[in-house]
């Protein structure tokens, strides 16, 4: 018997085997030993597959860091995580950029996200801000990371770890 989380398993294995252009409703269902036409049931299509993962990348990078850190601490913790979190799945910081998330989902994910930092004082507005920021340097660092041409272009005259850490310093700063 399908369920969600089984699909989106199998949707990023398929993401993580044969990269972002190898995954559609035939590759997931082949996985799960079922007919593309019962996945229909559980996500309405490609897009919302991409969107539900994309989901799970800030989910586990949010429930890494503990609610109990100052607000910049939080920041640099969060932007780690997710960072790796990115780095852990090919084409991770692609599935973000084209997912579409749902109004429902925006403000659920966007109240966990800002929670944190408003508990430490910052205005939902300013908390917004640096969350957008730190996410944005993420996922932008990580399409580097995960073109090998980029990549190999990059590595040639930095280093990519220690450089993604001082700009994530930098910009919590």
């Amino acid at each position: 018997k399908l369920n969600l989380e089984d699909i989106l398993i199998a949707a990023q294995s398929v993401i993580d085997e044969e990269g972002l252009t190898g995954l559609n409703m035939r590759a997931v269902a082949s996985r799960l030993d079922a007919r593309a036409s019962a996945l229909y049931w559980h996500v309405r299509n490609r897009s919302e597959m991409l969107t539900l993962i994309s989901n799970g990348y800030y989910r586990r990078a949010f429930d890494a860091v503990p609610a109990s850190l100052g607000w910049r601490d939080w920041l640099r913790a969060f932007g780690n995580a997710f960072h790796a979190e990115l780095l852990a799945h090919r084409d991770a910081a692609q599935v973000c950029g084209l997912s579409r998330p749902t109004a429902a989902s925006v403000r659920a994910g966007l109240d966990r996200l800002v929670a944190p930092l408003v508990g430490q004082g910052l205005t939902r507005e300013q908390a917004l801000a640096c969350q957008s920021s730190v996410i944005a340097l993420c996922v932008g660092w990580a399409m580097f990371e995960q073109s090998p041409h980029m990549k190999s272009h990059l590595s040639r005259s930095m280093d990519l770890p220690g450089q993604f850490r001082h700009s994530l310093e930098a910009l919590v700063a």
